[in-house]
């Protein structure tokens, strides 16, 4: 089953832009509308709800990924593997709903908690994970864009005033619901019907387990830490302040992980077939991409952090920025351990390393946590996420270049000098004409243009590869065109 990487890759990068985009897109209303406590309100819910929903999904969004890659070219089995995990899921969904239930009545946001009960019931519904594992990511694509659209309209028509808070996480938590039914319409072709009596959902509970043990820790980077602020700080306004930056940094590090989820189901799909030497040549290659698209993200967010702040958050989120400085630097190790965890440990079914190094980051994350919020607020939960991130990154690869020897170190770091050089030269040029400018949204794109810039014309300079292979694609293009017209 031969399928296009970079087309995949594009397509998933789509996908999980279109997660984000809706709070994205409409942050800058949102945050003068609802303000920070508001914001801070829906955060903390959040993340509760948050939990409950990964107790249901229960890690079968990964374990389904790969279980549907390696069984990609029988139709029989894929249909087996899909039913039985869907099966579970939704066993574990309903359980999971009576347990919220419970938190419903006892929480003094009785509505707002009842409304974010639509994010349980996705899980449910949900088959992203099987077409993701079937490397066809252009049908999810597709039919989310339009719920997310509606998404987006519903919030600026409806959204009015600090009053209409619930309506707001109405929007959020209800049409994700309606994008997962939606894509329904698309899974005939993939599978059979299959005999209920054929079906042992529960024979996929070990292995499901075994994943979400890494995925309930990892949410603790992007729940927890919620959740620790407001239960160390009174009110709810840094937790609104550290939900704006998440958001960003959310859309920033999309971008070196969607590499990795593309090329999980790729890597189990190889290693079904047993080869090795294929498998070591699609890590080195994603190492170089990771580095080549994390250091201009990196350094440009920290560069124009400031500036963007002011004009697109509005008054009251002054702290969003140096918040963003902080989180920049997440995207090295986040952009790593997609390649090295999820992309490589999992889908060679080597959890067991993969587990330790993240519960060994989410340990140090609380801990840090306990301590830094106390004297940083927001802050000191971005310092503790971002030193969690990186010492996960170094236990991979310690493991898979040290231990098993499996991948060579060199591998893994071959071309960083050449973007990170890159990348620091432009962030001295993109301060620097920062600091000469205002705040607006026009100095803020003059700021990218000038880094993008700065980043490719080094990159050129050092004769990259990489770089060297995009210009000759694109020169080929423009040459068939030509010839064409």
């Amino acid at each position: 089953m031969k399928k296009s990487v970079g087309k995949n890759y594009i397509y998933n990068l789509l996908y999980e832009i279109l997660t984000v985009l809706v709070p994205l897109v409409t942050t800058p209303y949102i945050s003068r509308v609802l303000g920070a406590e508001g914001i801070g309100i829906y955060s903390y819910t959040n993340s509760i709800v948050t939990y409950f929903a990964l107790f249901a999904a229960l890690g079968t969004t990964v374990y389904g990924r790969r279980e549907s890659a390696y069984v990609q070219d029988d139709k029989e089995k894929r249909s087996v593997v899909f039913w039985e995990i869907l099966s579970f899921r939704t066993i574990m969904t309903v359980l999971c709903m009576a347990m919220y239930s419970v938190y419903i009545w006892r929480t003094q946001y009785h509505m707002i908690a009842l409304i974010q009960s639509f994010y349980i019931i996705a899980v449910a519904f949900d088959i992203t994970w099987f077409f993701q594992g079937m490397e066809d990511f252009k049908t999810v694509v597709l039919r989310n864009s339009i719920v997310k659209l509606v998404n987006i309209a519903v919030i600026f028509i409806f959204v009015k005033t600090a009053k209409d808070l619930n309506v707001y996480i109405f929007a959020l938590a209800f049409l994700p619901l309606i994008a997962n039914v939606v894509t329904w319409a698309c899974i005939a072709k993939y599978i059979n019907h299959v005999p209920i009596k054929q079906l042992h959902p529960f024979r996929h509970f070990r292995g499901a387990v075994a994943l979400f043990i890494p995925t309930i820790a990892s949410q603790v980077y992007l729940v927890l830490d919620k959740t620790m602020i407001g239960v160390i700080i009174p009110g709810n306004i840094e937790n609104g302040y550290y939900e704006q930056a998440q958001k960003i940094i959310r859309i920033c590090w999309t971008f070196v992980t969607t590499f990795g989820a593309v090329m999980s189901p790729r890597i189990a799909y190889i290693f079904a077939k047993n080869d090795v030497n294929k498998i070591r040549d699609y890590m080195r290659r994603s190492y170089g991409i990771v580095w080549f698209i994390a250091s201009p993200i990196a350094f440009g967010m920290a560069a124009v952090a400031a500036n963007v702040v002011p004009w697109f958050f509005g008054d009251g989120f002054e702290k969003v920025s140096k918040l963003l400085f902080v989180f920049a630097w997440i995207v090295f190790p986040v952009g790593l351990n997609s390649v090295t965890g999820s992309q490589y440990l999992v889908a060679t079914k080597k959890q067991t390393p993969y587990t330790i190094s993240i519960i060994i980051g989410a340990f140090i994350n609380v801990l840090m946590n306990a301590v830094l919020i106390i004297h940083f607020q927001s802050v000191g939960a971005a310092i503790a996420s971002v030193t969690a991130e990186i010492i996960i990154a170094v236990i991979q690869i310690v493991y898979v270049t040290n231990i098993v020897r499996e991948i060579r170190l060199r591998d893994v770091f071959a071309s960083s000098w050449k973007y990170l050089m890159s990348g620091i030269i432009m962030f001295a040029v993109v301060k620097g004409a920062g600091n000469m400018m205002t705040s607006s949204m026009t100095s803020t794109i003059v700021l990218i243009v000038i880094g993008v810039s700065c980043y490719i014309g080094c990159l050129l300079l050092f004769r990259d590869k990489l770089i060297m292979k995009f210009i000759d694609k694109g020169s080929a293009m423009i040459g068939i065109k030509r010839r064409g017209s």
